[in-house]
Protein backbone atom coordinates (compact mmCIF):
# COMPACT_ATOMS: atom_id res chain seq x y z
CA UNK A 1 0.00 0.00 0.00
CA UNK A 2 2.60 2.65 0.94
CA UNK A 3 4.60 1.38 -2.59
CA UNK A 4 1.68 2.16 -3.83
CA UNK A 5 1.27 5.53 -2.78
CA UNK A 6 4.82 6.37 -3.30
CA UNK A 7 4.46 5.67 -7.01
CA UNK A 8 1.10 7.74 -7.15
CA UNK A 9 2.77 10.96 -5.36
CA UNK A 10 5.95 10.35 -7.81
CA UNK A 11 3.91 10.36 -11.11
CA UNK A 12 1.41 13.03 -10.08
CA UNK A 13 4.62 15.19 -9.05
CA UNK A 14 5.90 14.59 -12.50
CA UNK A 15 2.94 15.66 -14.11
CA UNK A 16 3.11 18.73 -12.60
CA UNK A 17 6.72 19.68 -13.91
CA UNK A 18 6.08 17.93 -17.28
CA UNK A 19 2.49 19.87 -18.14
CA UNK A 20 3.86 23.10 -17.26
CA UNK A 21 6.85 22.68 -19.36
CA UNK A 22 4.86 20.92 -22.31
CA UNK A 23 2.72 23.86 -22.38
CA UNK A 24 5.89 26.35 -23.15
CA UNK A 25 7.00 24.15 -25.91
CA UNK A 26 4.53 24.78 -28.16
CA UNK A 27 4.83 24.77 -32.07
CA UNK A 28 2.38 27.44 -33.05
CA UNK A 29 1.90 30.81 -32.17
CA UNK A 30 -1.23 32.76 -31.28
CA UNK A 31 -3.11 34.59 -33.66
CA UNK A 32 -5.52 37.53 -33.22
CA UNK A 33 -9.02 36.84 -33.71
CA UNK A 34 -9.73 39.35 -36.02
CA UNK A 35 -13.34 38.24 -36.64
CA UNK A 36 -14.15 37.84 -33.10
CA UNK A 37 -12.50 41.24 -32.54
CA UNK A 38 -14.86 43.07 -35.10
CA UNK A 39 -17.82 41.93 -33.34
CA UNK A 40 -19.47 44.49 -30.84
CA UNK A 41 -22.25 44.69 -28.55
CA UNK A 42 -24.95 47.52 -28.46
CA UNK A 43 -28.00 48.06 -26.38
CA UNK A 44 -31.17 49.20 -27.76
CA UNK A 45 -34.04 50.63 -25.72
CA UNK A 46 -37.44 50.15 -26.68
CA UNK A 47 -40.84 51.03 -25.26
CA UNK A 48 -42.09 47.41 -25.61
CA UNK A 49 -41.04 43.73 -25.91
CA UNK A 50 -39.77 42.62 -29.27
CA UNK A 51 -41.28 39.71 -29.96
CA UNK A 52 -39.85 38.77 -33.63
CA UNK A 53 -36.51 39.63 -35.33
CA UNK A 54 -35.28 38.62 -38.55
CA UNK A 55 -32.45 39.49 -41.30
CA UNK A 56 -33.95 40.22 -44.97
CA UNK A 57 -31.16 41.03 -47.29
CA UNK A 58 -28.35 42.09 -44.89
CA UNK A 59 -31.50 44.64 -43.41
CA UNK A 60 -32.54 43.88 -39.92
CA UNK A 61 -36.39 43.44 -38.76
CA UNK A 62 -38.14 43.56 -35.41
CA UNK A 63 -41.50 43.18 -34.71
CA UNK A 64 -42.70 45.74 -32.02
CA UNK A 65 -46.23 46.14 -30.69
CA UNK A 66 -47.42 43.63 -33.74
CA UNK A 67 -45.90 46.00 -36.42
CA UNK A 68 -42.93 45.30 -38.35
CA UNK A 69 -39.60 47.82 -37.98
CA UNK A 70 -36.45 48.45 -39.61
CA UNK A 71 -33.43 48.97 -37.68
CA UNK A 72 -31.32 51.87 -38.96
CA UNK A 73 -28.79 53.71 -37.71
CA UNK A 74 -31.19 56.49 -35.50
CA UNK A 75 -32.82 53.27 -34.22
CA UNK A 76 -35.62 50.88 -35.38
CA UNK A 77 -38.35 52.80 -37.71
CA UNK A 78 -41.78 51.51 -38.94
CA UNK A 79 -41.95 49.96 -42.77
CA UNK A 80 -44.65 51.53 -44.41
CA UNK A 81 -47.77 49.59 -45.56
CA UNK A 82 -47.12 47.06 -43.30
CA UNK A 83 -49.98 44.94 -41.89
CA UNK A 84 -50.64 45.13 -37.82
CA UNK A 85 -51.24 42.51 -35.67
CA UNK A 86 -47.96 40.24 -37.00
CA UNK A 87 -47.83 37.21 -34.59
CA UNK A 88 -44.50 35.35 -36.49
CA UNK A 89 -41.94 36.12 -39.18
CA UNK A 90 -40.42 33.88 -40.78
CA UNK A 91 -37.53 34.46 -43.51
CA UNK A 92 -37.61 31.68 -46.57
CA UNK A 93 -36.73 31.60 -50.18
CA UNK A 94 -35.35 35.73 -50.15
CA UNK A 95 -38.52 36.86 -48.81
CA UNK A 96 -40.38 37.38 -45.16
CA UNK A 97 -43.54 35.97 -44.89
CA UNK A 98 -45.81 37.73 -42.66
CA UNK A 99 -48.31 36.04 -40.40
CA UNK A 100 -51.03 38.93 -39.11
CA UNK A 101 -54.19 39.14 -37.94
CA UNK A 102 -55.48 40.69 -40.98
CA UNK A 103 -54.01 37.67 -43.25
CA UNK A 104 -50.87 36.63 -44.91
CA UNK A 105 -48.16 38.61 -46.24
CA UNK A 106 -45.01 37.94 -48.09
CA UNK A 107 -42.20 41.09 -48.12
CA UNK A 108 -39.36 40.98 -50.08
CA UNK A 109 -38.13 43.95 -48.63
CA UNK A 110 -39.27 46.87 -50.59
CA UNK A 111 -43.03 45.76 -51.60
CA UNK A 112 -45.79 43.94 -49.38
CA UNK A 113 -47.70 41.12 -50.93
CA UNK A 114 -51.09 39.94 -49.45
CA UNK A 115 -51.72 36.62 -50.39
CA UNK A 116 -54.55 35.50 -48.03
CA UNK A 117 -57.13 36.91 -45.70
CA UNK A 118 -56.93 34.14 -43.51
CA UNK A 119 -55.24 33.34 -40.11
CA UNK A 120 -51.81 31.22 -40.75
CA UNK A 121 -49.75 29.56 -38.46
CA UNK A 122 -46.52 28.67 -39.56
CA UNK A 123 -44.60 28.53 -42.52
CA UNK A 124 -41.57 26.53 -43.70
CA UNK A 125 -39.43 25.30 -46.54
CA UNK A 126 -40.21 21.75 -47.76
CA UNK A 127 -38.84 20.38 -51.00
CA UNK A 128 -37.88 23.85 -52.50
CA UNK A 129 -40.67 25.09 -52.16
CA UNK A 130 -42.59 27.43 -49.75
CA UNK A 131 -45.35 25.83 -47.73
CA UNK A 132 -47.79 27.41 -44.74
CA UNK A 133 -50.20 26.29 -43.07
CA UNK A 134 -53.49 27.45 -41.74
CA UNK A 135 -55.32 25.84 -38.72
CA UNK A 136 -57.09 23.25 -41.09
CA UNK A 137 -55.36 23.20 -44.05
CA UNK A 138 -51.89 23.01 -45.91
CA UNK A 139 -50.78 25.23 -49.10
CA UNK A 140 -47.90 25.71 -51.86
CA UNK A 141 -46.34 28.93 -52.66
CA UNK A 142 -46.19 28.59 -56.55
CA UNK A 143 -46.14 31.14 -59.28
CA UNK A 144 -47.46 33.83 -57.24
CA UNK A 145 -50.56 31.81 -55.69
CA UNK A 146 -51.43 29.58 -52.76
CA UNK A 147 -52.41 26.24 -53.69
CA UNK A 148 -53.79 23.79 -51.14
CA UNK A 149 -52.01 20.46 -51.24
CA UNK A 150 -54.72 18.03 -50.06
CA UNK A 151 -55.14 15.76 -52.92
CA UNK A 152 -58.58 15.24 -55.21
CA UNK A 153 -59.53 12.25 -53.74
CA UNK A 154 -58.46 13.78 -49.72
CA UNK A 155 -55.80 12.53 -48.11
CA UNK A 156 -54.79 8.37 -46.83
CA UNK A 157 -55.15 7.12 -43.65
CA UNK A 158 -51.73 5.39 -42.29
CA UNK A 159 -54.62 2.89 -41.05
CA UNK A 160 -53.46 -0.78 -42.77
CA UNK A 161 -57.26 -1.82 -41.91
CA UNK A 162 -58.47 0.45 -43.94
CA UNK A 163 -56.75 -0.49 -46.92
CA UNK A 164 -58.64 -2.71 -49.76
CA UNK A 165 -57.46 -5.75 -51.68
CA UNK A 166 -56.43 -3.11 -54.90
CA UNK A 167 -54.67 -0.47 -52.88
CA UNK A 168 -57.97 1.84 -52.57
CA UNK A 169 -59.09 3.05 -48.96
CA UNK A 170 -62.24 2.20 -47.40
CA UNK A 171 -62.35 5.66 -45.25
CA UNK A 172 -65.65 6.19 -42.67
CA UNK A 173 -64.59 9.63 -42.25
CA UNK A 174 -62.13 11.61 -44.83
CA UNK A 175 -58.79 12.54 -43.26
CA UNK A 176 -58.47 16.02 -41.60
CA UNK A 177 -55.12 17.77 -41.09
CA UNK A 178 -56.18 20.20 -38.72
CA UNK A 179 -56.17 21.46 -35.83
CA UNK A 180 -52.51 22.48 -37.00
CA UNK A 181 -50.19 24.05 -34.57
CA UNK A 182 -47.05 24.02 -36.56
CA UNK A 183 -45.07 22.15 -39.83
CA UNK A 184 -41.65 21.27 -40.28
CA UNK A 185 -39.70 20.15 -43.09
CA UNK A 186 -36.83 17.03 -42.55
CA UNK A 187 -35.55 14.52 -45.24
CA UNK A 188 -37.90 14.83 -47.58
CA UNK A 189 -40.59 14.75 -45.50
CA UNK A 190 -43.13 17.08 -44.46
CA UNK A 191 -44.65 16.85 -40.53
CA UNK A 192 -47.85 18.27 -39.21
CA UNK A 193 -48.31 19.29 -35.34
CA UNK A 194 -51.47 18.70 -33.58
CA UNK A 195 -52.42 18.52 -30.64
CA UNK A 196 -50.52 15.82 -28.78
CA UNK A 197 -49.80 14.03 -32.43
CA UNK A 198 -47.76 14.60 -35.27
CA UNK A 199 -48.75 13.67 -38.32
CA UNK A 200 -46.45 12.73 -41.39
CA UNK A 201 -47.24 13.53 -44.86
CA UNK A 202 -44.45 12.02 -47.51
CA UNK A 203 -46.22 13.14 -50.92
CA UNK A 204 -49.21 14.98 -51.76
CA UNK A 205 -49.04 14.61 -55.56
Amino acid sequence: MIQSLKFYSFGLLLSVFVLPLAAQQTLWEPVADKVFLQEKSEILTTPSAVTQVAILSGRSYAVLDGKLQELKADGLQPVSEGPAGISKLEVLDHSAWVMASSGFYRFAGNSWEKLSDDNFVDVCLHLGKVHAATRDAIYVYEQGKLTDIEPNGGYLSSDVTMLMEDGTQLLADPVKLGPITSIASYSGTLHVLRPGQLVHIRRYR
